[in-house]
């Protein structure tokens, strides 16, 4: 069993209906998925999914792409994306143990969100594995809240999921 990542390009926010009707069709054991609603009316959906081998993710792109609303679907490499993570953590900390939590904050550039009398609220955007060693050096202090955003990617160059925009056209000007 092997872990994928896609990045899909959406015609229109709909268009998720049919993406997860594909997947649970094809008993696609989905990890996480995500959308995004555009400002222009299309979407991007992030998904991670558990496939049986690499032959399988390959055809889940072609059948992917083939659904009528779906403009792209991209398969998520190291290589050909950045990656980032975001992570808000609330650590009880004490007087005794408040110096400690701040340090480890400091030492991996997390902005302090919230200071209240016996916790603080932490948050994190950076690369995946330093949000991991972040969580793991955290875990030996009390969390009582954890919320994260998933690796979100995004291309690398000028490359991109999208499609150009067409020229605009200007309204305020009359026909000839």
């Amino acid at each position: 069993m092997l872990t994928g990542r896609y990045v899909l390009h959406l015609a229109s926010t709909d268009a998720v209906r049919s993406v997860v009707q594909l997947l649970a069709a094809r008993q696609v054991e989905v990890v996480t998925l995500s959308v995004a609603a555009d400002a222009d009316g299309t979407a991007t959906l992030h998904l991670t999914a558990t496939l049986p081998d690499l032959a399988s993710g390959e055809l889940l792109v072609k059948r992917l792409n083939r659904l009528i609303d779906v403009v792209k679907t991209v398969e998520v490499s190291a290589a050909r994306f950045h990656e980032r993570e975001a992570v808000l953590v609330r650590v009880e900390a004490e007087a005794t143990t408040r110096r400690l939590v701040l340090d480890v904050a400091d030492a991996f550039g997390a902005d302090v969100v919230e200071v209240k009398r016996h916790s603080l609220t932490l948050g994190l955007f950076a690369e995946p594995r330093r949000v991991r060693d972040f969580l793991t050096v955290l875990a030996d202090h009390p969390i009582s809240e954890l919320v994260g955003s998933g690796v979100l990617p995004v291309r690398r160059g000028g490359a991109s999921l999208r499609r150009r925009p067409a020229a605009s056209v200007d309204a305020s000007r009359e026909p000839a």
